[in-house]
């Protein structure tokens, strides 16, 4: 599909509810970007079309029916639009609880390496699509999963909140769903915008804000430049001057080093799904109680903030107003 024919179509749907919800990104530059992911316009009767994704140009059904996606935030951008995925692969200690049904348990297909998909799992679903992170870590598992089945990988933005919204629509548009991925858009803007204005008359309570994750190895860091960071400067929150991030994307902390902390004034606790806080020995130590966030009763366990895909976005904005409303 070219750009001037998707920007058409873009623009055959509700713009003013779009427009009125506070879309960050206008629906020209949205267009322009989702043209890249949808270069041919299927006839009618098409059963697929050609489309480019992180790989380049590759041919996908119109309408998959049975998708298996390569990680949980892959999942989640699938849910957002419409699409139940057959299988995902999920690794230990990652959940979908914070969209899913939990009485509709996903087929897990995750490989022994503990994160890419078991393609002899995978395949005895006939699966008609995968649908994989594009990234350059993971260029050779979309090589080999493109060589078994059809497969779309897509440039996940992890950093940016417009680059997530675009980067969906994209995907929406790939997947004939482009409605979906608007209404979606529309619908976090507007919980943004409604959080704002509930934050707004508690910022000098809020403060500065911190998030500290705890994994089930023992691990503790503070998460730099990462997708909550853009979600708490959407909302109007600042956060400390923290130390420089090591090569990890992390600030990374012991327990003798806890008290870099006390540069936060509000602190999020997130924690890998199977860390089980009542048994985590730091969370009742001396030193954790010490942290002057946690004396002031101002540091929430606000669970696993894994992946940036909309609706994690979602959740992040529901935990934050949740915690200090």
């Amino acid at each position: 599909m070219s750009m001037t024919t998707l920007a058409d179509e873009l623009n055959g749907l509700n713009r003013r509810d779009l427009l009125a919800a506070g879309l960050a990104v206008s629906i020209a530059a949205l267009a322009g970007c989702a043209g890249s992911a949808a270069d041919s316009a299927p006839s009618p009767s098409a059963t697929a079309h050609t489309v480019t994704d992180f790989l380049g140009e590759t041919t996908i059904p119109v309408q998959p029916q049975r998708v298996v996606a390569d990680s949980v935030s892959i999942y989640a951008h699938l849910f957002a639009l419409g699409i139940t995925p057959v299988a995902a692969a999920l690794p230990g200690g990652i959940s979908t609880s914070y969209f899913a049904p939990k009485n509709d348990p996903i087929r897990n297909v995750v490989a022994d390496d503990g994160w890419t998909i078991d393609l002899e799992k995978a395949l005895a679903l006939d699966p008609d699509l995968v649908v994989a992170v594009g990234a350059d870590y993971n260029t050779d598992n979309c090589q080999r999963y493109r060589a078994a089945v059809s497969t779309y990988c897509f440039e996940e933005g992890y950093r940016d909140i417009d680059e997530v919204k675009r980067n969906f629509l994209a995907l929406g548009a790939a997947l004939g769903r482009s409605d979906q991925a608007l209404d979606a858009i529309a619908d976090y803007d507007a919980k943004v915008a409604d959080a704002k204005e509930r934050l707004v008359p508690k910022l000098g309570e809020i403060g500065p804000v911190g998030v500290v994750r705890f994994d089930s190895g023992g691990f503790i860091g503070i998460r730099r430049d990462d997708i909550h960071n853009a979600v708490f400067d959407s909302l109007g929150l600042s956060e400390p001057e923290w130390p420089p991030a090591g090569e990890s994307g992390y600030v990374e902390l012991s327990l003798e080093s806890l008290e870099v902390l006390n540069g936060a004034q509000t602190l999020f606790v997130t924690t890998d799904d199977d860390v089980d806080i009542d048994e985590t020995k730091v969370f009742s130590s001396r030193i954790w109680r010490q942290v002057k966030p946690v004396a002031a009763e101002r540091a929430f366990f606000v669970g696993a903030w894994n992946g940036s895909d909309l609706l994690q976005l979602n959740r992040m904005v529901d935990d934050l107003v949740a915690a200090v409303s």
